[in-house]
């Protein structure tokens, strides 16, 4: 007795047959609104700030700032002068990094405390 044969189907056959229950949607199906493009941003923004910060996304302001603190003193300048000139240059870019991941947590703050104002 002969067995069926499965039906090969690409990818975009497959969406087109799942239709409605596919998962995916480009309205606002479900309560859930399209994130503008500059939300998009900030939301990297602050996900590479806390990758180099090492914190969580639900790290508290001191949890950041005791980070920041604690990486600056790592690879502080003066920390590093008297070491080799690869590890300098590394906590150089490090620092560079560290620094500008706080300043978009101080952007992201102050951005907050300028909403609440103009709304209260």
């Amino acid at each position: 007795m002969e067995e069926p044969k499965e039906e090969k189907v690409g990818q975009g056959e497959e969406h087109r047959r799942a239709g409605k229950n596919s998962g995916r949607s480009s309205s606002k199906e479900g309560g859930e609104e399209r994130r503008s493009v500059e939300t998009l941003e900030r939301e990297a923004r602050l996900a590479t700030a806390r990758r180099a910060l090492g914190v969580s996304k639900e790290a508290s302001i001191e949890e950041i700032s005791g980070a920041y603190r604690r990486l600056a003193r790592t690879h502080h300048p003066d920390k590093v002068a008297n070491l080799e000139p690869e590890v300098r240059r590394y906590s150089e870019q490090r620092m560079k990094e560290i620094n500008a991941a706080y300043a978009e947590f101080k952007r992201q703050w102050n951005d907050q405390a300028t909403e609440g104002a103009r709304v209260g």
